[in-house]
């Protein structure tokens, strides 16, 4: 479950195309995904995505050669129906409510988002067709970005002029 966490976490990907990925795909810098959900439609077939450093160093230290990169206790692939009901487990036993593998990619997307990147630079990441997409994923952290510029605005506009003695 670590992994398949780390790879939502730090990719933004789907929970099939995470299940998707193979040793292979990931070659010690950038991980290779093919969006199945917006392959068919897209112009961009697979995107390259650079491991995050705690997802390159979780990936270095996997005991992997072949095979894919999530699989379950007794070394097989995973369906997405028993794949769920694994996530959902290990969220509940570490005390989290509502918490969804899809909101991994959500949180991607803020993560970016708060970092300061821009829209195209997290479409290459999440691999949106549209920069409406992105905005879903990303409209809080940018609403908590302005409210922040503007409060620091205030503040400012708040202290006495040192001249005013």
């Amino acid at each position: 479950m670590l992994t398949a966490y780390l790879l939502g976490r730090y990719t933004g990907q789907r929970r099939g195309d995470v299940l998707k990925m193979q040793r292979s795909d990931y070659d010690g810098r950038f991980i290779r995904v093919r969006p199945n959900k917006t392959r068919k439609r897209s112009k961009l077939k697979e995107l390259w995505i650079p491991a995050h450093k705690k997802l390159k160093a979780h990936l270095d230290n996997l005991n992997i050669e072949i095979g894919p990169l999530v699989f379950s206790e007794r070394g097989r692939r995973y369906s997405l129906s028993h794949f769920s009901r694994e996530f959902a487990a290990a969220v509940a036993n570490a005390g989290l409510v509502n918490r969804s593998f899809h909101g991994l990619r959500h949180g991607a997307g803020v993560a970016l988002a708060e970092a300061g990147c821009t829209d195209e630079e997290i479409q290459a990441i999440l691999g949106h067709r549209s920069k409406a997409m992105v905005q879903l994923h990303t409209q809080h952290a940018r609403q908590k970005m302005l409210a922040l510029s503007a409060m620091a605005k205030v503040e400012q506009s708040d202290e006495p002029d040192e001249n005013e003695d």
